[in-house]
């Protein structure tokens, strides 16, 4: 199942509309909407997500959030930081130490995911000297 296809199952489970469940999550109900049409209207290309709209849509499921990754089949999240062009597709082919690492961000507040970022882009700069 798709992102999108698990969170319209949700609510239809629990008889919520997209409106209800955008404000339970405290994302926009034309975000959940894009997210359930797998669309993206202005580029016309499959939703990609970020690790925090993740973490908000498995809080209000009741769920973790690296569990809905792995239930979810369509999961690309851009790794802005690292490089526009590349992304990360969770649950197969993430080694355990990888899957691990983004499971521990995911608990983070904003201000220790800027630290990892700051870190990340620092060997990243590094690496292509």
């Amino acid at each position: 199942m798709t992102l999108g296809e698990i969170i319209k199952k949700y609510r239809e489970d629990k008889n919520l509309s997209q409106r209800q469940f955008a404000l339970a999550s405290g994302l926009s109900n034309g975000y959940i909407s894009m997210l359930e049409n797998n669309l993206n209207p202005q580029t016309g290309e499959p939703m990609k997500t970020s690790l925090s709209a993740i973490k908000k849509i498995a809080d209000v499921m009741g769920v973790a959030a690296n569990e809905l990754m792995v239930q979810a089949s369509d999961i690309d999240i851009a790794m802005e930081w690292y490089n526009v062009n590349k992304s990360a597709t969770i649950g197969d082919g993430l080694s355990a130490k990888k899957q691990a690492l983004i499971n521990a961000i995911l608990d983070m507040d904003d201000s220790d995911v800027d630290v990892v970022t700051a870190a990340a882009e620092a060997l990243i700069a590094r690496r292509e000297k």
